[in-house]
C-alpha cells in the first residue's frame, strides 16, 4: 500500500536509503528514473539512464537534504508518485502517467521486512503500463500505455552485491518477470548470510513469486555481461538467459554497473519461449556466480 508520495507504508520513516524507481522500454530505448535519498550523506539525488539507438548514458541531480527531513516530496524539481512523474535531468526530461496493475509483490516475506532484518525490503509493482512524453537529447517519444514497472526499496544499507533483472515488453504479450539476487546481512552484522534470491513471473496463466529458499530455489550463474537463472519450485518453475554488449552498460557508482538493453529469453513453465532485447540487467560488487 502507498500514501501520495508513492511511498509503501511498512517503510520505517528513517530509513537509511531509499530508492523510488520507474523504469519504461520502447522500441527505440528505455528510460530508468532512480528518486534517491540517503540519510547518512544528507543527500538526495534523481539518477536518469536511458538507452537510445545504442547509445546508453546516466545523468543526476544531486542536492543537500537535512538528515531529519522525510524522504517524501520533490528532488530538483522532478517528482514521482503512485499516480505520475514529471522532471528532467540534462538531456533527458518526461511526463508521465502510471496505470494501476494491482499486480505487486513484496520481499523479504512479512515478519522479516516488517523489522527490517536484512540490509534493504522493497514492495514491487512490475507490470504497470506508463503514457506520456519522453525527451531524450532533443528527440520526443510518446509512449501510450507502454509496459513498465515501478519499485521501492529501502533500508539500512545496499546488499554488498546483487544480480537484478526486470522485463515486461516481451514478444508474448502479457508475460513479465522480476529477479534479484542479493547477498545481504542479518540485522546489520558484519557476517554476509547466504545468497538470499526472489523470482515473479507473470503470463497469460497467472503470476508466481518464487521466494529462495522458502517455497522454491533459485540459482544464477553470470559472467560480466550476462547472466542465466533456473528457478524451481513446485507449481513449475522456470529457465531464463539474459546478455547484453559490454558497450551497453553504465557504471551507476557505488560499484554498480547496469543496462537497459539485455536480450532476455524465459523458458516457461509450459514449455514456450518467450524473448525481448530491452530487458534492464544490473550487477554490483564482483557479480558473484
Amino acid at each position: 500500500m502507498s500514501n501520495g508520495d508513492g511511498c509503501d507504508t511498512n517503510s520505517p520513516a528513517n530509513s537509511m536509503i531509499e530508492y523510488r524507481f520507474f523504469r519504461v522500454s520502447w522500441p527505440e530505448g528505455a528510460l530508468l528514473v532512480d528518486f534517491i535519498w540517503r540519510r547518512r550523506a544528507a543527500s538526495a539525488e534523481v539518477r536518469a539512464s536511458c538507452f537510445q539507438n545504442g547509445v546508453a548514458a546516466v545523468h543526476r541531480s544531486v542536492e543537500e537534504r537535512e538528515p531529519d527531513l522525510p524522504n517524501t516530496g520533490p528532488i530538483g524539481g522532478c517528482r514521482l508518485d503512485q499516480h505520475a512523474s514529471t522532471g528532467s535531468v540534462g538531456p533527458v526530461w518526461w511526463d508521465l502517467r502510471f496505470h494501476p496493475d494491482p499486480r505487486e509483490f513484496s520481499v523479504p516475506p512479512g515478519p522479516l521486512r516488517w523489522s527490517g532484518a536484512l540490509d534493504l525490503s522493497l514492495v514491487s509493482r512490475p507490470t504497470c503500463a506508463i503514457t506520456g512524453r519522453i525527451g531524450v537529447a532533443g528527440i520526443d517519444y510518446r509512449l501510450t500505455e507502454q509496459p513498465a514497472m515501478t519499485c521501492h526499496y529501502w533500508g539500512r544499507n545496499l546488499p554488498s552485491q546483487w544480480v537484478w533483472l526486470s522485463g515486461n515488453d516481451f514478444d508474448r504479450p502479457g508475460t513479465g518477470v522480476e529477479i534479484g539476487l542479493i547477498r545481504s546481512r542479518l540485522w546489520g552484522a558484519s557476517v554476509p548470510l547466504p545468497r538470499a534470491a526472489y523470482a515473479w513471473l507473470t503470463t497469460d496463466s497467472g503470476q508466481r513469486l518464487v521466494v529462495s529458499p522458502i517455497n522454491g530455489l533459485v540459482r544464477c550463474h553470470n559472467d560480466r555481461s550476462g547472466a542465466a537463472v533456473a528457478v524451481h519450485a513446485p507449481r513449475g518453475g522456470f529457465t531464463l538467459h539474459a546478455q547484453a554488449a559490454p558497450e551497453s552498460f553504465v557504471d551507476l557508482g557505488e560499484a554498480i554497473a547496469q543496462t537497459l538493453h539485455a536480450r532476455c529469453r524465459i523458458r516457461l513453465p509450459s514449455g514456450r519461449t518467450t524473448s525481448t532485447d530491452r530487458a534492464t540487467l544490473e550487477f554490483r560488487g564482483d557479480r558473484p556466480r
